[in-house]
């Protein structure tokens, strides 16, 4: 396995070798998480390969090694990180590093209308319903 100091963000050329998944869990404010799970996954199209959960440790940093029969250059890597009501993804194709980074930012969900931000339209449409329904019955 591929052992990655993340402080020293090296990079080389390997297509055939091991990858090294890295990044770093933040909030919806930009602050780092420390203990989300984090999900790094690969899909070749809709076909999932391979998949591992880690958690995030000091300054939301997380990292996977994946072994050679894992990978192959043009893959998807997803990851996926919750930590309490926060969730969020990302996802790049694999390139032919032997390392790559990629940095979750987390959203606040609510469970029955998803994140917080896709929340906001959907009360708005139910209140605009019951105000339209109410100016109907005053008719």
């Amino acid at each position: 396995m591929i052992s990655l100091n993340h402080e020293e963000n090296q990079t080389t050329a390997l297509a055939t070798g091991p990858k090294a998944v890295w990044g770093y869990i933040f909030d919806e404010s930009g602050a780092p998480v420390v203990g989300a799970h984090v999900n790094v996954s690969i899909w070749n199209g809709l076909a999932y390969r391979s998949g591992h959960d880690t958690d995030s440790i000091d300054d939301g940093f997380y990292v996977w090694d994946f072994t050679k029969d894992e990978w192959e250059n043009g893959y998807v890597i997803k990851v996926a990180a919750t930590w309490g009501p926060y969730e969020g993804t990302n996802s790049t194709t694999a390139d032919g590093t032997s390392d790559q980074q990629i940095d979750v930012r987390m959203m606040n969900t609510i469970p029955e209308f998803g994140t917080v931000p896709l929340a906001l339209p959907t009360f708005g449409v139910i209140i605009l319903m019951v105000f339209l329904s109410f100016c109907a019955k005053r008719r």
